[in-house]
């Protein structure tokens, strides 16, 4: 991998992916929804940190090799193995969901939207389509950005991103409320309602650089960023206390807000549940800079999240099928007690995820997005 990679961001990305999955394992009650704000909108202002958005034909291809052939490949073995699974899982789960028909499993996953019934052979990847749409949209502001203000400042970006955003969630939430039932193509009105998440990431790296001496030398700079986490707290045990302070406020946020669902539009209160996610997004990314030399396999966690979001749902509902006392713990899903049964799984999923990764780079590099001239995803 020849990109510089940043620890931290690492860290919060397989702590998000981690809580992904475990929510995935639980499938539904309260404690799936306290998961929801923690893991999905930090992803977004995780990758709102780390865009590198240009206006160019580039910057789309590459985005359309990492996100949507990835999410094409996985969506097309999710409906074989569905159509010959389906009918077997659901009885054993007490569910109602098959596919028998190919082409129309097919034009769904074209469509890109797990609402209304879409995506059910892998709900997993409403994901990826949604994260192609909201760098569409943060492309559009860059080139607003570029045809109004060619030499605007750090903070005038800020303050555009912030009104950009604004207005983009405002209408995401409008069509969300007012036209229930219209779901667009790859879920471009959950991506509005999230819009502010990525900005929000891509703000903290603005406000961040420009705290940065710009005669610097360094080719990725957002890798400086954390020059200015020394500078707050200069001992890791302050830092530490910073993340378990805000992880705490955003814990009762998210309490206090109830039961959300980014997916399904689920908000809440937007202002607490927008709150509550970049508490837990700032928190993640200090707990990761306080513990960066001691989890090494946390941080490669971080780095092959696209894998893990695309094949968890299998090992998942493997263990949940034949595994008959985390089967009978999932009916009581709001237990502690089943919380914690559903831990143990998790790990074992995102182990499986990782090795059918490995193999996919080994056999496979392009489904994963990567490329010989690449080299990474």
């Amino acid at each position: 991998m020849n990109q510089k990679r940043i620890t931290s961001i690492d860290f919060a990305k397989a702590t998000c992916i981690f809580l992904v999955v475990l929510g995935h394992v639980l499938r539904d009650g309260l404690f799936f929804s306290f998961l929801v704000p923690a893991s999905v909108p930090v992803f977004f202002v995780l990758a709102g940190m780390t865009s590198k958005c240009t206006v160019s034909k580039d910057f789309l291809k590459k985005k359309a090799r990492t996100i949507l052939i990835p999410y094409l490949f996985t969506a097309s073995i999710s409906i074989i193995i569905f159509m010959l699974l389906g009918s077997f899982v659901s009885k054993k789960l007490g569910t109602s969901a098959s596919y028998s028909d190919f082409m129309s499993s097919l034009w769904l996953t074209i469509y890109g939207s797990s609402k209304n019934g879409g995506l059910r052979f892998n709900r997993s990847l409403w994901f990826l389509p949604c994260l192609f749409m909201i760098f569409i949209l943060d492309l559009f502001l860059e080139v607003l950005t570029l045809l109004f203000q060619k030499t605007a400042k750090n903070k005038t970006l800020v303050i555009s991103r912030i009104l950009y955003s604004l207005i983009i969630c405002l209408t995401g939430n409008y069509i969300i409320t007012h036209f229930p039932k219209l779901f667009f193509p790859f879920q471009l009105e959950t991506a509005m309602c999230h819009l502010p998440f990525f900005e929000f990431g891509a703000c903290i790296k603005t406000l961040i650089l420009d705290e940065i001496k710009k005669d610097t030398t360094t080719s990725d700079k957002i890798n400086l960023c954390f020059k200015l986490y020394k500078k707050i707290c200069p001992k890791k045990i302050v830092m530490f206390l910073y993340a378990i302070t805000l992880f705490s406020v955003g814990t009762v946020l998210c309490v206090t807000n109830g039961i959300t669902s980014s997916r399904t539009d689920e908000y809440g209160n937007y202002v607490l549940f927008f709150l509550c996610s970049c508490f837990f997004a700032i928190s993640f990314l200090l707990f990761g800079n306080t513990f960066s030399n001691i989890t090494a396999f946390w941080n490669y966690v971080g780095r092959n999240t696209l894998q893990i979001l695309c094949w968890n749902k299998f090992p998942i509902i493997m263990m949940q099928t034949l595994i008959t006392p985390l089967g009978k713990a999932l009916k009581n899903t709001d237990s502690i007690k089943t919380l914690a049964i559903c831990i143990i799984p998790s790990i074992i999923t995102l182990f499986i995820c990782l090795i059918i990764g490995e193999i996919q780079k080994k056999i496979l590099p392009i489904t994963l997005g990567i490329t010989k001239k690449s080299g990474h995803q």
